[in-house]
């Protein structure tokens, strides 16, 4: 009996000194550990990189150039697109007012009366553009250059630049203009109409490519 407990003694005893007389190895260098070889719940946090939405460019809205006959005839009405930051009445004249037509859109023959083809001295701002249930108000800086244009196509831009937007849901069907808060004449086909009377895109319908049916 005393010989088995002693051996047994000694089997629990031979691995203890066994361990200490070896040791454990110690290394004081720090070593890295790969972020794969930790438990998952040991791994540190990973840092995602945050992510924003592109900025909006803008929102569009439709101006009008003109392209002329190449018969002779009459003009027609060209929309094209721009992109403004807050999409309204105002911003589409103010737009049309100061854009040019883009290499591309003068290689399909668009231009302008507004922008760069006006002189510096003659150039047209917009005071304001104020609205009434279907009505649009213009009141623009000047109106000497418009005046002097041999066509009412000027005046066909802008009125067809507003009430596109009734096309597009907002309700504007007519324009009338002043200049510092004066009504002033609008051309309409070969004549004048009465100083501030509104005008309607029916009126410039011989420039729409939709309606035109010719000379009138």
């Amino acid at each position: 009996m005393r010989q088995v407990l002693l051996r047994t003694m000694l089997m629990l005893i031979l691995p203890m000194l066994v361990v200490t007389g070896c040791g454990i190895p110690e290394d004081e260098a720090v070593r890295p550990i790969d972020n794969e070889a930790l438990p998952e719940g040991l791994r540190p946090f990973e840092t995602v990189p945050a992510t924003t939405e592109p900025p909006n460019p803008g929102f569009p809205v439709s101006i009008y150039f003109f392209r002329e006959d190449e018969d002779g005839g009459d003009p027609e009405l060209v929309a094209r697109t721009r992109l403004v930051p807050q999409p309204s009445v105002e911003t589409a004249l103010q737009t049309l007012l100061a854009a040019d037509p883009t290499e591309e859109e003068e290689a399909l023959g668009l231009r302008s009366f507004f922008g760069s083809a006006l002189p510096e001295d003659d150039q047209i701002t917009l005071v304001s553009a104020t609205t009434n249930r279907d009505l649009v108000r213009i009141d623009l800086s000047r109106v000497p250059a418009i005046e002097g244009a041999v066509s009412p196509v000027p005046w066909a831009q802008l009125v067809f630049t507003a009430t596109q937007q009734f096309r597009e849901g907002v309700g504007f069907t007519r324009v009338r203009f002043v200049s510092q808060n004066e009504a002033v004449p609008v051309q309409i086909q070969a004549s004048e109409s009465q100083a501030g009377r509104p005008v309607f895109r029916a009126d410039y319908s011989r420039y729409d490519p939709d309606t035109a049916t010719g000379d009138s």
